[in-house]
């Protein structure tokens, strides 16, 4: 239970501020054992939970790995590990990746860097599929649009239906600039989308989303996707 409320609290399991990573005070056969301890595991309806139980096979190692260079997120170049970019990158190549996003006016927001043979690859974060091929400062660049997609598509079929419930027209502004955003991968219609969430004045649901925290990138730049949903009382929050 504490392992779980450290991963939500962090949204990771590294420490949201000094990134270092925490792992469970088990043996991984003990933590398969919980997660097999659900009592409709061997039932029909336990479906979904063996697939839970799938997955902790193919992370397990990122779960409990401890020693460099798993200990603290932090560039690879200095002993830690990221998922923002590719392990051979270097902090040249970042300044160089910043340059390269700014000239093509591209936010660093939600996108990813890798290279191979000299050529950078940048993801960018949504449901569009697109790729384009630059040169900047003699250095080829690749643009690949749709990352997370998938993720991304069911996500926006499901404020698709947020919609008819809205309770005012600056709810529903929001909602429509989350679904732009996240089809085009523009952070600049996510900026309009925070701005309505701003002018939304004591909400009885309160929802914000998006890349917007950037704590974990070893560089500063890139964010990580979050949400999150907080419900009033509004009878007693009259009393405050």
């Amino acid at each position: 239970m504490a392992y779980v409320g450290g991963f939500f609290g962090n949204m990771s399991n590294y420490h949201s501020f000094g990134a270092m990573k925490f792992v469970p005070q088990m043996h991984p056969s003990i933590f398969m054992k919980i997660l097999c301890a659900h009592p409709h595991f061997d039932k029909p309806e336990g479906s979904n939970l063996k697939q839970l139980v799938d997955m902790f096979k193919l992370i397990e190692t990122e779960i409990f790995a401890y020693d460099k260079p798993y200990t603290q997120l932090n560039f690879p170049s200095d002993g830690g590990i990221t998922a923002y970019f590719g392990r051979n990158i270097t902090k040249d190549d970042l300044k160089l990746i910043n340059e390269f996003l700014e000239e093509n006016k591209i936010d660093v927001l939600n996108t990813r860097a890798f290279k191979h043979n000299e050529t950078f690859f940048i993801t960018v974060g949504c449901i569009e599929q697109g790729e384009t091929k630059h040169i900047f400062k003699d250095k080829e660049f690749v643009v690949k649009k749709g990352e997370f997609a998938p993720y991304l598509s069911e996500m926006c079929a499901h404020l698709v239906e947020a919609l008819k419930y809205v309770s005012n027209d600056t709810q529903r502004k929001m909602i429509e600039f989350y679904i732009e955003s996240y089809n085009t991968g523009s952070i600049e219609t996510h900026k309009d989308s925070q701005r309505e969430w701003i002018r939304d004045k004591g909400p009885v649901v309160e929802t914000n989303q998006g890349w917007i925290e950037t704590y974990i990138d070893p560089s500063g730049g890139r964010a990580y996707y979050e949400a999150w949903v907080s419900i009033v009382d509004k009878e007693k929050s009259k009393k405050f």
